[in-house]
């Protein structure tokens, strides 16, 4: 786990989109993508569920965000 993808993952949960995530930290959705992926693989958990409208947190995401964002 890095910070990088801490901050990633707080700021897909505060715009509830990966695109305008990536918007706000200056790179590309793929980084923000990846690095969630990577990080959730890492967890074993899924923190977002993806659809077409957006992101949405999950319980165990929601959990995990309580922590990363302290």
């Amino acid at each position: 786990m890095t910070f990088q993808q801490l901050t990633f993952a707080v700021e897909v949960a505060k715009c509830e989109s990966i695109n305008k995530a990536a918007e706000q930290l200056y790179t590309h959705q793929s980084n923000v993508s990846n690095a969630i992926k990577q990080l959730e693989d890492e967890l074993g958990v899924q923190l977002f569920n993806r659809t077409k409208r957006g992101v949405y947190i999950t319980e165990q995401g929601r959990e995990f965000l309580s922590y990363a964002e302290d």
